[in-house]
Protein backbone atom coordinates (compact mmCIF):
# COMPACT_ATOMS: atom_id res chain seq x y z
CA UNK A 1 0.00 0.00 0.00
CA UNK A 2 2.74 2.30 0.97
CA UNK A 3 4.09 1.62 -2.52
CA UNK A 4 0.80 2.09 -4.15
CA UNK A 5 0.70 5.65 -2.47
CA UNK A 6 4.38 6.89 -3.34
CA UNK A 7 3.97 5.94 -6.75
CA UNK A 8 0.65 8.00 -6.97
CA UNK A 9 2.35 10.87 -5.24
CA UNK A 10 4.91 10.78 -7.59
CA UNK A 11 2.80 11.46 -10.75
CA UNK A 12 0.78 13.54 -9.54
CA UNK A 13 3.47 15.84 -8.80
CA UNK A 14 4.92 15.00 -12.23
CA UNK A 15 1.53 15.60 -14.52
CA UNK A 16 -1.25 16.66 -12.14
CA UNK A 17 0.50 19.80 -10.76
CA UNK A 18 2.96 20.59 -13.55
CA UNK A 19 5.93 20.38 -11.59
CA UNK A 20 9.26 20.95 -13.30
CA UNK A 21 11.07 17.57 -13.94
CA UNK A 22 12.86 16.21 -11.06
CA UNK A 23 15.56 13.83 -11.49
CA UNK A 24 16.24 12.32 -8.08
CA UNK A 25 14.30 10.54 -5.63
CA UNK A 26 16.77 9.71 -2.47
CA UNK A 27 13.84 8.20 -0.08
CA UNK A 28 16.92 6.96 1.93
CA UNK A 29 18.68 10.42 2.63
CA UNK A 30 22.27 8.19 1.34
CA UNK A 31 23.50 11.68 -0.57
CA UNK A 32 24.09 15.16 0.06
CA UNK A 33 22.19 17.77 -0.42
CA UNK A 34 24.58 19.57 -2.87
CA UNK A 35 24.72 16.13 -4.68
CA UNK A 36 21.27 15.90 -5.15
CA UNK A 37 21.06 18.95 -6.61
CA UNK A 38 23.79 18.54 -8.94
CA UNK A 39 22.06 15.03 -10.12
CA UNK A 40 18.81 17.35 -10.75
CA UNK A 41 20.20 20.01 -13.05
CA UNK A 42 22.00 17.08 -14.87
CA UNK A 43 18.73 15.54 -15.48
CA UNK A 44 17.01 18.87 -16.00
CA UNK A 45 19.65 19.47 -19.02
CA UNK A 46 19.34 16.09 -20.36
CA UNK A 47 15.59 16.27 -20.44
CA UNK A 48 15.06 19.53 -22.16
CA UNK A 49 17.54 18.09 -24.93
CA UNK A 50 14.72 16.31 -25.48
CA UNK A 51 16.45 12.79 -26.12
CA UNK A 52 16.68 10.89 -22.69
CA UNK A 53 14.61 11.01 -19.15
CA UNK A 54 17.51 10.24 -16.72
CA UNK A 55 16.26 9.53 -13.36
CA UNK A 56 18.28 8.17 -9.89
CA UNK A 57 16.15 6.26 -7.73
CA UNK A 58 17.63 5.73 -4.28
CA UNK A 59 15.70 2.86 -2.03
CA UNK A 60 16.69 2.50 1.96
CA UNK A 61 16.66 -1.33 0.55
CA UNK A 62 15.28 -4.06 -1.96
CA UNK A 63 14.66 -7.49 -2.79
CA UNK A 64 16.13 -7.43 -6.29
CA UNK A 65 17.39 -4.19 -7.78
CA UNK A 66 16.34 -5.84 -11.37
CA UNK A 67 12.81 -6.34 -10.11
CA UNK A 68 12.27 -3.52 -8.42
CA UNK A 69 13.95 -1.16 -10.53
CA UNK A 70 12.06 -2.53 -13.47
CA UNK A 71 8.68 -2.35 -11.48
CA UNK A 72 9.31 1.44 -10.94
CA UNK A 73 10.67 2.40 -14.17
CA UNK A 74 7.40 0.65 -15.98
CA UNK A 75 4.76 2.24 -13.11
CA UNK A 76 6.03 5.83 -13.52
CA UNK A 77 6.35 5.59 -16.87
CA UNK A 78 10.24 6.63 -16.99
CA UNK A 79 10.94 8.42 -20.67
CA UNK A 80 8.59 8.96 -23.63
CA UNK A 81 5.72 6.79 -24.43
CA UNK A 82 7.11 7.05 -27.97
CA UNK A 83 10.44 7.40 -27.87
CA UNK A 84 11.21 4.98 -25.06
CA UNK A 85 13.78 7.02 -24.09
CA UNK A 86 14.01 6.21 -20.39
CA UNK A 87 17.30 5.69 -18.02
CA UNK A 88 17.10 5.15 -14.58
CA UNK A 89 19.79 4.25 -12.03
CA UNK A 90 18.37 2.40 -9.34
CA UNK A 91 20.56 2.02 -5.90
CA UNK A 92 19.71 -0.44 -2.86
CA UNK A 93 21.39 2.08 -0.25
CA UNK A 94 21.49 -0.72 2.80
CA UNK A 95 23.63 -2.64 0.04
CA UNK A 96 25.44 0.25 -1.39
CA UNK A 97 27.10 1.88 2.13
CA UNK A 98 28.50 -1.82 2.58
CA UNK A 99 29.29 -2.61 -0.91
CA UNK A 100 27.49 -5.79 -1.06
CA UNK A 101 25.80 -7.51 -4.23
CA UNK A 102 22.34 -5.87 -5.39
CA UNK A 103 23.06 -2.26 -4.68
CA UNK A 104 22.63 -0.76 -7.81
CA UNK A 105 21.40 -1.55 -11.08
CA UNK A 106 21.19 0.43 -14.25
CA UNK A 107 17.55 0.17 -16.74
CA UNK A 108 16.81 1.24 -19.96
CA UNK A 109 14.25 1.80 -22.39
CA UNK A 110 14.09 0.09 -25.55
CA UNK A 111 14.68 3.25 -27.00
CA UNK A 112 18.16 3.64 -25.81
CA UNK A 113 19.38 -0.01 -25.97
CA UNK A 114 21.35 0.53 -28.56
CA UNK A 115 23.26 3.49 -27.24
CA UNK A 116 23.41 2.14 -23.52
CA UNK A 117 24.23 -1.56 -24.10
CA UNK A 118 24.61 -3.77 -21.61
CA UNK A 119 28.30 -4.29 -21.40
CA UNK A 120 28.35 -0.40 -21.79
CA UNK A 121 26.15 0.23 -18.45
CA UNK A 122 28.33 -2.24 -17.07
CA UNK A 123 31.95 -0.18 -17.79
CA UNK A 124 29.78 2.91 -16.54
CA UNK A 125 28.87 1.27 -13.14
CA UNK A 126 32.55 0.23 -12.68
CA UNK A 127 34.25 2.90 -13.26
CA UNK A 128 31.81 5.02 -10.76
CA UNK A 129 32.01 2.27 -8.32
CA UNK A 130 35.74 2.96 -8.50
CA UNK A 131 35.90 6.41 -6.79
CA UNK A 132 36.07 6.56 -3.20
CA UNK A 133 33.10 8.17 -1.55
CA UNK A 134 28.97 7.50 -1.94
CA UNK A 135 28.24 10.75 -3.21
CA UNK A 136 31.88 10.97 -5.73
CA UNK A 137 30.38 7.31 -7.18
CA UNK A 138 26.59 8.04 -7.69
CA UNK A 139 28.12 11.48 -9.63
CA UNK A 140 30.70 9.87 -11.44
CA UNK A 141 27.95 7.25 -12.96
CA UNK A 142 25.58 10.14 -13.30
CA UNK A 143 28.52 12.45 -15.25
CA UNK A 144 29.53 9.09 -17.44
CA UNK A 145 25.41 9.26 -18.34
CA UNK A 146 25.81 13.22 -19.41
CA UNK A 147 29.44 12.15 -21.27
CA UNK A 148 27.60 10.13 -23.82
CA UNK A 149 25.17 12.62 -24.42
CA UNK A 150 27.66 15.19 -25.01
CA UNK A 151 29.91 12.49 -27.46
CA UNK A 152 26.36 12.05 -29.40
CA UNK A 153 25.67 15.81 -29.94
CA UNK A 154 23.02 16.34 -32.64
CA UNK A 155 23.39 12.77 -34.18
CA UNK A 156 20.49 10.16 -33.93
CA UNK A 157 20.23 7.69 -31.00
CA UNK A 158 21.65 4.42 -32.27
CA UNK A 159 19.79 2.02 -33.27
CA UNK A 160 19.53 -1.51 -31.05
CA UNK A 161 21.39 -4.55 -32.67
CA UNK A 162 19.73 -7.73 -32.77
CA UNK A 163 21.43 -10.27 -30.40
CA UNK A 164 22.15 -13.60 -30.90
CA UNK A 165 19.02 -14.76 -29.00
CA UNK A 166 17.03 -12.11 -31.25
CA UNK A 167 19.00 -13.94 -34.37
CA UNK A 168 17.74 -17.64 -32.84
CA UNK A 169 14.33 -16.46 -32.57
CA UNK A 170 14.24 -15.27 -36.04
CA UNK A 171 15.61 -18.34 -37.47
CA UNK A 172 13.00 -20.76 -35.83
CA UNK A 173 10.44 -18.41 -36.35
CA UNK A 174 10.83 -18.47 -40.48
CA UNK A 175 11.94 -22.61 -39.84
CA UNK A 176 8.27 -22.53 -38.83
CA UNK A 177 6.76 -20.78 -41.09
CA UNK A 178 8.15 -22.60 -43.86
CA UNK A 179 7.12 -26.03 -42.21
CA UNK A 180 3.46 -24.54 -41.86
CA UNK A 181 3.49 -23.52 -45.13
CA UNK A 182 5.11 -26.94 -46.38
CA UNK A 183 1.84 -28.72 -44.10
CA UNK A 184 -0.45 -26.71 -45.93
CA UNK A 185 0.61 -27.40 -49.45
CA UNK A 186 0.63 -31.10 -48.50
CA UNK A 187 -2.78 -30.64 -46.72
CA UNK A 188 -4.69 -28.49 -50.24
CA UNK A 189 -3.01 -31.38 -52.25
CA UNK A 190 -3.92 -34.39 -50.30
CA UNK A 191 -7.70 -33.04 -50.11
CA UNK A 192 -7.46 -33.02 -54.04
CA UNK A 193 -6.29 -36.18 -54.43
CA UNK A 194 -8.91 -37.33 -52.39
CA UNK A 195 -6.23 -38.06 -49.55
CA UNK A 196 -8.07 -37.41 -46.31
CA UNK A 197 -6.23 -39.78 -43.97
CA UNK A 198 -2.81 -37.72 -44.99
CA UNK A 199 -4.41 -34.09 -44.61
CA UNK A 200 -6.46 -35.30 -41.09
CA UNK A 201 -2.86 -36.19 -39.50
CA UNK A 202 -1.59 -32.51 -39.95
CA UNK A 203 -4.58 -31.08 -38.90
CA UNK A 204 -3.74 -30.76 -35.52
CA UNK A 205 0.20 -29.49 -35.93
CA UNK A 206 -1.44 -26.43 -37.76
CA UNK A 207 -3.35 -25.08 -33.99
CA UNK A 208 0.47 -26.04 -32.44
CA UNK A 209 2.38 -23.63 -34.35
CA UNK A 210 -0.55 -20.99 -34.95
CA UNK A 211 -0.42 -19.95 -31.09
CA UNK A 212 3.45 -19.67 -31.06
CA UNK A 213 4.72 -18.72 -28.12
CA UNK A 214 7.38 -16.17 -30.00
CA UNK A 215 6.02 -12.83 -29.91
CA UNK A 216 4.23 -12.32 -26.65
CA UNK A 217 6.49 -13.00 -24.42
CA UNK A 218 9.15 -9.91 -26.06
CA UNK A 219 8.03 -6.36 -25.34
CA UNK A 220 5.16 -4.55 -24.28
CA UNK A 221 6.53 -1.89 -22.17
CA UNK A 222 9.00 1.05 -21.34
CA UNK A 223 11.92 -1.19 -20.16
CA UNK A 224 12.41 -5.26 -20.43
CA UNK A 225 15.17 -5.54 -17.89
CA UNK A 226 18.31 -4.44 -20.36
CA UNK A 227 21.03 -2.53 -18.78
CA UNK A 228 23.70 -3.78 -16.02
CA UNK A 229 23.82 -4.25 -11.84
CA UNK A 230 26.40 -4.52 -9.17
Amino acid sequence: MKKILVLLCLCLAGFGFGMEYNGCFDDANLLKPETVTAIREVGKRLYDNGKVEFTVKIVKDCNDTLLDGREFFNTTGIGDKEKNNGLLLFVNAKNFKINKLNKIRFLVGYGLEGMFTDSKCGRILDLGLSKSGIDEKILEIVNQVDSEFKSLGDSPIPSREKGKLDKIIGSIGLVLIILFLIVVVIFIFSTDVGGNDIGGSYGGGDGGFSGGGFSGGFGGGSCGGGGAGR
